[in-house]
């Protein structure tokens, strides 16, 4: 769910179940909040975040790696067009 949308960044919350997906944060920014939900963010070199309630990063322009969901989890997300 988008809480704002416009040309250059977006806002919102998004909500997703268990499973692994990979993802390339080219050309884009973007900070993240955990409220629910338990997994990990795994970059290509192999650095692992944990994702809890209460956890915040950042991934950078350029980021690639692999969310894997241990429990439904709930987002607060800002992303920014580099």
């Amino acid at each position: 769910m988008f809480l704002a949308d416009s040309r250059g960044y977006q806002l919102g919350l998004w909500k997703v179940t268990p499973g692994t997906f990979t993802t390339d944060h080219t050309g884009y920014i973007e900070f993240i909040h955990i409220v629910e939900g338990l997994g990990r963010l795994v970059s290509e070199t192999g650095s692992v975040t944990e994702l809890q309630p209460g956890t915040t990063t950042l991934m950078p322009p350029g980021w690639k790696g692999r969310w894997e969901v241990d429990t439904t989890l709930t987002k607060v997300f800002t992303i920014i067009q580099h």
